[in-house]
């Protein structure tokens, strides 16, 4: 039978002269000690007209202290704790709100507390160590205050909006206890190390639940590594709860010195107020020797589920621990196991409701079921997984993102300690996603290579665009992160810096960004991709600045502007390249530099576009060094470069950044034709080629029609006699479609054969009116492609409609070249989306199964 403390008889138990509290350097005090004391101060509180039903606010930095005034003034009214680190400002407004009649202080003198209540005329009491009680201030006479059935009034965490009050009866305090001494298995044998703060749910239920089974609690002022070892040793505790910032420092004491916990008196350790990452989880486990189990809870229900010692799963917070727990979509409809939607609660821990605030009450409860606003799913074993917290999602153009996903992502790298996420501000996508990474003691990480390490593990809408080092991160006292506050830091740092635009360069690069991205307020450490710029734009934006700052091409070469997408950054490196690079120099575009497998040399489509590669380069294997090859345009000095030439120049390049193969080849439809000719020159000088792949590249010079002839007349005829009544419609139709498709092909060949002579002769005709891809088609048609020694791939888009049916598929004439065969894979996409986002994911698992599994036996790739 539950024995749990009530607001009458706090002391009893079973084992009343056993230990209650204990603090280093104080008395210890028996359960029986305590229930007198209690009773003392509930009789001093009522001579000084604490009333019942009225709201007592309570400020007391010490447990010793703290645990006996809660109980006597949540006996006769409701007793409000608060942070005894507040500001006057902030007192004012919860002393305020709450509507209390009294303060309780235990400390003496002017503090901040006791100056905000006595602007606003609210009695004050105090507490002396010797437990005799004095008024302090009387206060306005005529303040009634608030009147509640309630024994405890607190605030929410409001970690990314205002705070609403919670008022909960003795009722769902006794539930709570009950709740997690069944999930705990808690006895009078146990004994708590009271760590977390008494202002808060998370560490007053844990008080009032071992209180409640006859078992002790050590009183401490917070979690300092210093006298941890020694209240270990001197206290033998057998359980302590923790946050998340509390489980990292326990850590790190246990990883520094493993004697401390290891072999000390503790059964198990209780995580809690935020969720815990998997892996500091496991590795608090191994470092102490002891079960973690974390769980899952609010200030409006109390724990709700909880992992126990030999029943949990990985990545659960555990089965429910009392209450009913359901998963809902956003109408109320219930959902099965396995299905994710909003976690809902309803039993006797419940709170009946916010005080003073209807609208949250309306959208926090549905037909007796509390919205914890919390996102997640049940398994078949009813275990509990959250994913993500509606509130807390960030809507980046209309893709959901959940902050703990990123925030997983950022904790596995070796240097990062902590890593919120917030949503910030964008001119162009609504908001955008924001980390603030504090980093471990001794390491170091740039913004650009934390970028990078995300951008190869998440999708690409889930990258951080604004990565901001910091030293410390705002947050609640029961340690969750204040999503609101740091969002506003952040977006303030962004701000702050368009005054630090010292340098011509910056400003003429100012100038240049408004006018591309169409942003009028553009600081210089801006993100031009959290400002709204894209592949394409930023392409414009390089191009503009080799020509305004005579950069010869050598700008894309010098820098990922991936990572480091600042004015800041941009116009450093223009400063530092040397003007006018040889004319026509291709450029090579390192989107992964390093890695130990074969480095893949990548030919985009278009020159003027290389970035829409880094979708590929992403999706590939971390090891896989990738490099966009950024052949020169098609035209130099009005005549037509054939494909050998601007080939030559690629290989150069190549073996520039990478002396001595093997190499790996590749290009995208015009550029996989320039790819496979810098493969046969790259042979020709000596060097291996492991493989080509090619994206979608039709071959040069394809159909050949003199060489399918027999295939396209019986076809033709095959059609002719089709034509009958009620389909000679439909029939003349593909006719015609085929017939234009040969035209095509031989309007071709004369245009190839025309380049020819206007690119001896260095015609202006070539120069009006031709885009760069009629120019490239000029040159790929007039190439004659050899055979090729080595193995090719063929990635061929699955929704890319075939000119004509009655020829070959162009993209097929590969067939014909290679000499160790062409491996091809139809993949999703057409011709222009083969390699964007969506898809370069399906397309790089494809890939990476294809490639060579060889590495590189020299540092060449980087």
């Amino acid at each position: 039978m539950f024995e749990g403390i009530s607001a009458q008889d706090p002391g009893a138990c079973g084992t009343p002269d056993a230990m209650a509290l204990l603090a280093p350097g104080r008395d210890a005090i028996s359960h029986r000690e305590l229930r007198s004391r209690v009773q003392a101060l509930r009789d001093a509180f009522a001579e000084h007209d604490v009333r019942p039903s009225q709201v007592t606010a309570l400020v007391s930095a010490a447990g010793y202290e703290f645990i006996p005034a809660f109980f006597a003034a949540s006996g006769i009214g409701a007793c409000a704790p608060l942070d005894p680190t507040l500001t006057e400002t902030e007192y004012h407004c919860q002393l305020g709100r709450l509507g209390a009649r009294t303060l309780i202080v235990s400390a003496t003198g002017e503090t901040p507390a006791v100056r905000a209540a006595v602007s606003l005329g609210i009695r004050i009491l105090t507490i002396h160590p010797d437990q005799t009680v004095s008024l302090l201030n009387p206060g306005n006479g005529a303040l009634i205050g608030r009147t509640t059935d309630a024994a405890l009034l607190l605030f929410t965490s409001a970690t990314t909006d205002s705070p609403k009050l919670v008022p909960l009866t003795w009722r769902n305090l006794e539930a709570m206890a009950r709740h997690d001494l069944r999930a705990l298995e808690l006895t009078s044998a146990d004994r708590l190390l009271c760590l977390m703060p008494l202002f808060h749910l998370h560490g007053l239920a844990a008080v009032l639940t071992q209180l409640s089974c006859g078992g002790s609690v050590v009183c401490t002022n917070g979690f300092d590594a210093v006298t941890f070892a020694n209240l270990l040793a001197e206290f033998r505790p057998t359980w302590f709860s923790a946050s998340p910032p509390v489980g990292r420092a326990v850590l790190s004491l246990a990883r520094q010195n493993p004697e401390i916990v290891r072999g000390s008196s503790l059964r198990f350790i209780r995580c809690g107020t935020a969720a815990l990452d998997p892996q500091l989880l496991l590795d608090l486990e191994e470092s102490t020797g002891v079960p973690v189990l974390n769980g899952y809870g609010s200030t409006e229900t109390g724990g709700m589920a909880r992992n126990r010692i030999g029943c949990r799963k990985s990545g659960s917070v555990g089965r429910s621990s009392g209450l009913d727990l359901a998963i809902t979509d956003p109408a109320g409809n219930f959902l099965g196991a396995g299905c994710e939607g909003e976690v809902v609660v309803r039993g006797p821990s419940v709170t009946s409701g916010y005080l003073d605030n209807p609208e949250a009450n309306q959208s926090a409860f549905r037909e007796g079921w509390f919205r914890t606003g919390d996102l997640g799913r049940l398994d078949q074993d009813g275990f509990l997984f959250l994913t993500g917290r509606l509130k807390e999602q960030i809507n980046r153009g209309g893709d959901k993102i959940s902050p703990q996903d990123v925030e997983a992502v950022l904790l596995e790298h070796p240097a990062v300690a902590d890593a919120p996420v917030c949503a910030v501000p964008h001119a162009t996508l609504g908001e955008d996603v924001a980390a603030a990474i504090v980093l471990r003691e001794g390491a170091s990480a740039s913004e650009q290579e934390l970028r990078h390490f995300t951008a190869t593990r998440l999708a690409p809408f889930k990258v951080p665009r604004r990565i901001v080092l910091i030293d410390s991160i705002p947050r609640t006292a029961n340690g969750k992160a204040r999503r609101g506050i740091l969002s506003e830091q952040l977006r303030g740092r962004g701000s702050a810096f368009h005054l630090q635009t010292t340098t011509p360069a910056e400003r003429d690069l100012i100038e240049l960004w408004r006018r591309l991205l169409g942003v009028e307020q553009i600081g210089v450490r801006d993100d031009f991709f959290a400002l709204g710029g894209d592949s394409l734009t930023i392409a414009a934006m390089l191009a503009e600045c080799e020509r305004r700052f005579e950069t010869g091409g050598t700008l894309p070469a010098r820098v990922d502007f991936f990572g480091h997408p600042t004015i800041e950054k941009l116009a450093q490196i223009i400063v530092e390249c040397e003007p006018a690079a040889q004319a026509g120099a291709n450029r090579i575009l390192p989107l992964r530099p390093t890695g130990s497998r074969l480095p893949f040399f990548c030919f985009p489509a278009s020159a003027q576009d290389p970035y829409y590669l880094r979708h590929l380069s992403k999706s590939l294997d971390d090891d896989q060094p990738f490099f966009v090859v950024c052949h020169s345009d098609p035209l130099r000095d009005k005549r037509i470069v054939p494909v050998a030439d601007l080939a030559r120049s690629s290989v150069d390049a190549i073996r520039r950044q990478c002396p001595e193969g093997p190499y790996i080849l590749g290009g995208h439809c015009y550029g996989g034709v320039v790819a496979y000719e810098a493969a046969l020159q790259l042979m020709a000088q000596g060097q291996q080629v492991e493989c080509v792949v090619l994206f979608d590249a039709a071959t040069p010079g394809y159909p050949k029609v003199h060489k399918q002839w027999r295939r396209y007349v019986r076809k033709a005829c095959e059609m002719a006699l089709a034509l009958r009544p009620g389909k000679i419609a439909e029939t003349a139709g593909a006719l015609r479609l085929h017939l234009y498709a040969l035209g095509r092909i031989f309007a071709r060949r004369r245009k190839a054969g025309a380049s020819r002579v206007l690119t001896a002769i260095g015609s202006d005709v070539l120069v009006a009116g031709h885009e760069e891809k009629t120019l490239n088609g000029m040159a790929m048609w007039e190439y004659s492609p050899p055979e090729f020694p080595a193995p090719i791939v063929h990635f061929i888009a699955a929704d890319q409609p075939v000119s004509t049916e009655v020829l070959s598929d162009p993209r097929l004439g590969w067939n014909d070249l290679a000499r160790a065969g062409v491996a091809v894979r139809r993949v999703k996409g057409d011709h222009n989306t083969i390699l964007a986002a969506e898809n370069a994911a399906e397309l790089a698992e494809v890939l990476s199964a294809l490639l060579p599994k060889r590495e590189l036996a020299h540092a060449g790739a980087g």
